[in-house]
């Protein structure tokens, strides 16, 4: 159990810390056993078959001439509940759906503050996760607390999976619910497929794939259960399409990301829930060991941008996804690479040398 704080660097998944650096670490209760989950409240609609005369009906309703017809799937007739004051009828996505609380992995560097800080702007609570990052995390507490809004935060060490997927939760219960969900946490990795070890391929997998997999997942249930709808934004990176030599267990990791985006957003479907990805090419990061003040002096003449991305530029994609205008949105991948997708096909080249530079 995590207790509550909303200080950075406070709370670690499975322990809790003291909110100074001095003092020792307390020691918080083992992690309860992993529960199976099941849906607080019905789906909004349930998968129909046809009936002996042709009328949809509910799985579960019995068949046959004497059978009552009911609605047919995406029914409008039957209201599921108000959500931000509007009135849901069965299966409809809310046009105006307003973000008030969002959760980042991630946040306390590059992307994930930058996203963190652009939702603060849109008026929503934040909650964030980070690794041994409270300078960071502090940072970012400032930013979002200047704008007037919540923040929380939570140090969670996704290799420590499914336990650390409870941080979400934890950020969860003290927004008091969680309407986007922006999934930025991960490691980067330059192996050829030749040379990766089993260790490397566990450590990159652990975190890119199975801490995003189970913390979506989180987030996920918890919008299920509030019954309103919500935003699921996976940050992956243009190797999510375009493969890079030397990048082997990064890539892969990242095209997995980008085909479970497609398949939430099918499935989440039901419950109002829009998934997206947003892919960065080079961004001025502390992976790519860059900050903003670098990318005026870091020329890239084989992308059509000719220079490195901000962190705020990917930002910008994440806030037009959680907001009302990225309402029709879903399934979809969002480059923001400067070009990079466009010159990949003249590259080829350059990947070789890159590979023999690798080799050497």
């Amino acid at each position: 159990m995590i207790a509550p704080h909303s200080r950075p660097g406070d709370a670690r998944c499975g322990q809790v810390l003291p909110a100074s650096t001095e003092g020792a670490a307390t020691d918080a209760p083992a992690p309860s056993p992993v529960k199976s989950w099941k849906p607080s409240r019905p789906r909004p609609h349930a998968q129909p078959e046809p009936g002996g005369d042709g009328v949809s009906r509910d799985p579960a309703t019995p068949k046959g001439p004497d059978a009552a017809p009911q609605v047919e799937r995406w029914s409008q007739s039957g209201s599921q509940g108000r959500c931000n004051g509007v009135e849901l009828a069965e299966g409809m996505f809310l046009r105006d759906y307003r973000v008030q609380r969002a959760i980042v992995t991630g946040g306390s560097s590059g992307i994930g503050q930058a996203s963190a800080i652009a939702l603060a702007q849109m008026g929503c609570d934040i909650g964030i996760t980070h690794y041994d990052d409270p300078r960071g995390a502090n940072a970012t507490r400032e930013a979002v607390e200047a704008l007037g809004q919540r923040f929380f935060s939570v140090d969670a060490d996704f290799r420590d999976m499914p336990h650390a997927a409870e941080s979400i939760d934890h950020l969860a219960d003290q927004l008091g619910g969680v309407d986007a969900f922006v999934a930025n946490a991960g490691v980067n990795s330059k192996t050829l497929f030749l040379e990766a070890t089993p260790e490397e391929l566990r450590r990159v997998t652990s975190i890119n794939l199975d801490g995003t997999f189970l913390t979506v997942q989180r987030a996920a249930r918890r919008m299920v259960d509030q019954g309103c709808g919500g935003r699921i934004i996976v940050i992956t990176s243009v190797h999510e399409h375009d493969a890079m030599p030397g990048g082997i267990v990064y890539g892969m990791t990242k095209h997995a990301l980008g085909g479970m985006v497609k398949t939430l957003a099918l499935e989440l479907s039901h419950h109002r829930i829009l998934v997206n990805a947003v892919a960065p090419g080079e961004i001025a990061t502390r992976i790519n060991n860059m900050t903003d003040a670098d990318v005026a002096k870091q020329a890239r003449p084989v992308i059509p941008a000719g220079r490195p991305g901000y962190a705020s530029e990917v930002a910008g994609v994440v806030r037009f996804l959680a907001s009302p205008e990225g309402g029709f949105v879903t399934g979809s991948s969002y480059r923001v690479d400067g070009g990079f997708g466009v010159m990949t096909p003249l590259a080829s080249t350059l990947y070789r040398d890159y590979a023999e530079d690798l080799s050497a």
